[in-house]
């Protein structure tokens, strides 16, 4: 064990081709029981799992998160057969106060059908479930989250068409004071499309104080209320005491006070 590291920043390949690359890095973490601050940039990580169950890998050390998947393929990830699905599951960081996602993708085209803009949609969907495994969003310690979702090149002139949603676990955020939201598509909080008795949110136990939308460049004012409207369906935005809506070039302040 190398206890004097305290801070880890690793860039790993999960297409593993002669070996585990899930229980690689699960190993290595093993092996470092002082690490606080975590870094993973992760690629391939849609790749498919081993079918092996992975142990449970503890790191009650770990309290800053920062998740970052460039070039991520969401119009073709898969199910929760994936390399992200099997390390979100056995990844426990029961000390987790700061956790940031990051992810970028390539350009979209306005020739997408409509089903294809769907068929996107759902898929970040269940991107967003796996990003938010039940153990995680029961953890009691977090501080706050930052949700990316980017352009990893250049950035279209051209808005998004509305059927293009970032739908987040509502359950995943309600425990968490304060929320930063970076988005170039409508965000939605919603329920999941297989919640249980583990994701429902219990009145009374909502923790989210602070919303904060940071260069959400084609949200409009429309948009914008879509996402209070899912915050007030759930009976929590009555809780939120500070909401900052800031580089976002289509909402003026007075279009966001009326929303808000």
């Amino acid at each position: 064990p190398l206890s004097s590291i305290s801070t880890l920043v690793i860039i790993h390949d999960f297409d593993g081709a002669f070996s585990s690359p899930v229980e690689d890095l699960l190993k290595l973490l093993r092996k470092l029981p002082n690490v606080s601050d975590f870094t993973l940039d992760g690629h391939s990580v849609d790749e498919p799992s081993d079918s092996e169950t992975l142990p449970v890998t503890d790191c009650p050390s770990i309290k800053s998160f920062q998740l970052r998947l460039p070039d991520f393929p969401l119009d073709v990830f898969p199910s929760n057969t994936s390399c992200l699905a099997t390390l979100m599951d056995v990844l426990r960081m029961p000390s987790l106060e700061e956790y940031s996602i990051y992810i970028g993708t390539a350009r979209y085209s306005r020739r997408d059908t409509e089903s294809e803009c769907v068929k996107w949609t759902q898929s970040l969907g269940h991107l967003s479930s796996i990003l938010f495994p039940t153990h995680l969003a029961n953890s009691t310690h977090k501080r706050s989250l930052a949700y990316n979702l980017l352009f990893d090149k250049y950035q279209p002139d051209e808005a998004p068409p509305d059927s293009r949603v970032l739908n987040i676990p509502f359950d995943a955020i309600v425990g968490i004071p304060s929320v930063t939201i970076t988005s170039f598509v409508r965000v939605l909080l919603s329920h999941r499309a297989n919640e249980d008795l583990h994701h429902t949110f219990v009145t009374g136990h909502n923790q989210l104080r602070e919303l904060k939308f940071i260069g959400c460049d084609y949200m409009t004012p429309v948009d914008l209320r879509y996402t209070v409207d899912s915050l007030k369906l759930h009976g929590v935005w009555s809780d939120i005491k500070h909401v900052v809506v800031k580089y976002c070039a289509h909402i003026t302040r007075e279009e966001a006070m009326n929303v808000i």
